[in-house]
């Protein structure tokens, strides 16, 4: 993913997806954050989507909403 053509791309692929409410991509850390009905589709769905228009994708276990920002070493 090298531009906001991509992430516009992604955001709008994973948006047709039955069940996903929101889907949000940053360029600068390549990762995204997707809402979805779990009843409807889940992350596999969505990763394999992604993958589909030629970008490397796959869920990531949940956690926590500022875990993303925290660059201490765990």
């Amino acid at each position: 993913m090298s531009c906001a053509s991509c992430v516009n791309k992604i955001e709008k692929t994973a948006l047709g997806i039955p069940g996903v409410t929101h889907a949000a991509v940053a360029l600068t850390t390549q990762k995204g954050r997707f809402k979805f009905d779990p009843e409807v589709t889940g992350p596999r769905d969505i990763a394999d989507a992604i993958t589909k228009l030629g970008f490397n994708a796959e869920p990531v276990a949940a956690s926590s909403p500022r875990d993303h920002l925290d660059h201490s070493e765990v």
